[in-house]
């Protein structure tokens, strides 16, 4: 991860930059190394997928601020997903930005849009995974509203919604 306001490499520990001494703020540091990153994608599959990326990422970061319980579900987001692939990213940006041949950018392209695809699918599940138990509570809830008004004899015709 880089910071958001020098782009200097973090430590994975770091609550404030070495270089410029600002305070980190991972959302932002992360969201901005994967559009830095992501603008060196070409393919337009890589594009919509980066873009979808990024914004299961900012909605898996505001639904763990929302309920910071859920952080420990997310903890492989947080740890292991995001780091790896913006490293990733930034190692494809820096070889599309040096001297690699065509034949090895297209043979490293190949293999990232299949786990931009895998890990677009990933991040999605991961948010749905945070959306379970509240989910869950809303069907049960309506659930047991349908049955007390079925039990007080106020269904159909006595009670209209």
């Amino acid at each position: 991860m880089k910071c958001q306001y020098c782009d200097t490499k973090l430590r994975k520990e770091s609550m404030c930059c070495w270089e410029c001494g600002k305070p980190v703020n991972a959302k932002a540091c992360y969201l901005k190394e994967l559009r830095d990153s992501g603008k060196a994608l070409t393919r337009q599959t890589d594009i919509d997928s980066m873009k979808v990326i990024i914004d299961m990422t900012e909605r898996i970061f505001n639904r763990t601020n929302e309920n910071p319980k859920l952080a420990g579900d997310a903890r492989s987001f947080f740890e292991y997903y995001l780091p790896i692939l913006c490293n990733v990213l930034s190692k494809y940006k820096d070889i599309k930005e040096g001297n690699a041949t065509d034949r090895d950018i297209s043979d490293i392209e190949g293999e990232l849009t299949e786990t931009l695809d895998v890990t677009e699918r990933a991040f999605e599940i991961m948010l749905e995974e945070l959306y379970d138990k509240d989910i869950m509570d809303v069907e049960l809830d309506l659930k047991l509203l349908r049955n007390l008004i079925a039990k007080d004899g106020r269904k159909d015709s006595d009670f209209d919604l």
